[in-house]
């Protein structure tokens, strides 16, 4: 595969506008992508014809921080729904960036444009870097897990066997707030989160944080619900106070397209 010929043949296909895919080094050779990464770029090709395509920059996953060298804290976030945004977007042609933190889930194919960034501090800065490039991306979906309470950490090790050990939690920065003068006139979606809340203050704290940060919308969801198929999977709480039910992680990802193309 790696040789002049083989160079000269894809060079060829480029220039007369063919799409190559090459797949990544696999013990030693590569082989012929999966069909879900086929079927998914070339659902990229197509659809990025189509007009109004974004540049959409997407957090996902959870945050760590360490307490000592050898512990951390950590949200519990396994990245599954970030992904499966990311993953819609990327097939809808829509150009994708993912800030990722700490996941346990993984992506059904390769992304184009994934960057790594576990802690708080790391992921903000990352955010900022994108936020600062060119091009800048048209949308921002808040969708990580931050950790907004952690402990500065302790140097080395905590010895084991000691009766107890308090920390003391401060808040952290928060990341909507502090990208918000880099963002101006993007599309932003927060995501919110209650656990053992009533719908009603779900819905309240959505529309709290529409109106303190200036998002254009909120995906609100009940931790007792996210993963129960008798229940909704959340609500899109708008900034006109309209709320839409989200029945499933299709519906999700349709909802959050259809915002891309609001402005």
């Amino acid at each position: 595969f790696d040789d002049s010929v083989t160079d000269d043949l894809l060079n060829a296909l480029r220039n007369e506008g063919s799409a190559v895919m090459v797949s990544e080094i696999e013990e030693g050779r590569r082989k012929q992508p999966d069909p879900i990464s086929i079927v998914a770029n070339i659902c990229n090709m197509v659809n990025r014809r189509l007009p109004d395509r974004k540049i959409v920059a997407i957090t996902l996953g959870a945050n760590r921080a360490p307490i000592d060298d050898v512990r951390a804290i950590q949200n519990a976030s396994s990245g599954s729904t970030g992904w499966t945004i990311a993953e819609y977007l990327h097939r809808m042609g829509h150009d994708v960036i993912c800030i990722a933190g700490k996941t346990s889930a993984h992506p059904s194919f390769t992304l184009p444009d994934v960057r790594r960034a576990g802690s708080p501090d790391a992921m903000l800065s990352v955010a900022k870097t994108v936020a600062s490039g060119q091009p800048q991306p048209d949308a921002w979906i808040h969708s990580a897990a931050v950790l907004d309470y952690y402990t500065e950490p302790i140097g080395g090790k905590k010895p084991s066997g000691v009766d107890s050990w308090e920390l003391i939690l401060i808040p952290g920065v928060k990341h909507i707030a502090e990208l918000s003068p880099l963002v101006d006139g993007a599309i932003r979606i927060g995501f919110k989160l209650e656990s053992d809340a009533s719908e009603e203050l779900l819905v309240q704290k959505a529309k709290e944080q529409i109106e303190r940060y200036g998002v254009d919308a909120v995906v609100a969801n009940l931790k007792d619900e996210i993963h129960d198929p008798e229940t909704l999977r959340g609500r899109l709480v708008r900034s006109d106070g309209t709320v839409d039910d989200i029945h499933d992680d299709t519906e999700l990802c349709q909802m959050i397209e259809s915002l891309l193309h609001t402005s």
